[in-house]
C-alpha cells in the first residue's frame, strides 16, 4: 500500500487533532523525497518530559548501521523491502508502541483506520530539536544521552536536513 504526500498532510493533521500532547509534526523520509512511499516517517515534536520518556529504552532509538553501510540500507530499502521491513519491524514497533502509550494514541490502529495498510512510523522529539535546517544538539541533551551514539546523530542530523512541518 502506498501513501501519499497528501495522506501525509491529512494524517498528520488528524494526529495533532487527536492527542493535545502533539504540538506539531513534521514529515521525512520517502513520501516527502518521492511524494509516495510504503509508510509516512513522522517527527513528533511534544514537550520535554514526553520526549525523554520516549527515548529512554536505547535499545530501538540508536543506530547500529555504521556510516558506511547507510548506502547499503538504501540499497535493502529498494530492491529488498520485504529484508529491510524483517530487520527493522521490532524498532519501529517498540519506538510505535512506547510512542501510542504516552500519546494517548494506537498509532497501529489509527494508520489502519486512516486507510487498511497505512503504518506510521515515529520519533518523538523537542519542538527546539532543530533550528532551520540543522539539529539542535542542546535541545536533545536534555533529553537524553546520545554523544556516544554517533550514526542516531548522524540519522537525526539527515532527518533535520530535510523535514518539513505538516501539522
Amino acid at each position: 500500500m502506498l501513501v501519499t504526500i497528501e495522506d501525509a498532510y491529512a494524517v498528520a493533521k488528524r494526529l495533532k487533532e487527536k492527542s493535545p500532547q502533539i504540538q506539531g509534526v513534521e514529515l521525512y523520509g520517502s513520501v516527502l523525497k518521492n511524494g509516495k512511499g510504503h509508510d509516512l516517517d513522522f517527527v513528533l515534536t511534544v514537550d520535554d518530559d514526553t520526549a525523554r520518556k520516549f527515548w529512554l529504552q536505547k535499545d530501538d532509538t540508536r543506530f547500529k548501521w555504521p556510516p558506511n553501510l547507510v548506502f547499503t540500507r538504501r540499497i535493502l530499502k529498494t530492491f529488498l523491502p520485504w529484508l529491510d521491513k524483517a530487520l527493522t519491524q521490532k524498532k519501529i514497533l517498540s519506538r510505535n508502541l512506547r510512542a501510542s502509550a504516552l500519546l494517548g494514541i494506537d498509532l497501529t490502529l489509527f494508520g489502519k483506520n486512516y486507510r487498511p495498510g497505512t503504518i506510521i512510523d515515529v520519533w518523538l522529539l523537542p519542538v527546539d530539536w532543530r533550528t532551520e535546517q540543522s539539529l539542535n544538539t542542546a535541545s536533545l541533551s536534555r533529553i537524553t544521552d546520545i554523544s556516544d551514539a554517533g550514526n542516531t546523530l548522524l540519522f537525526l542530523a539527515k532527518m533535520a536536513a530535510v523535514a518539513k512541518k505538516v501539522a
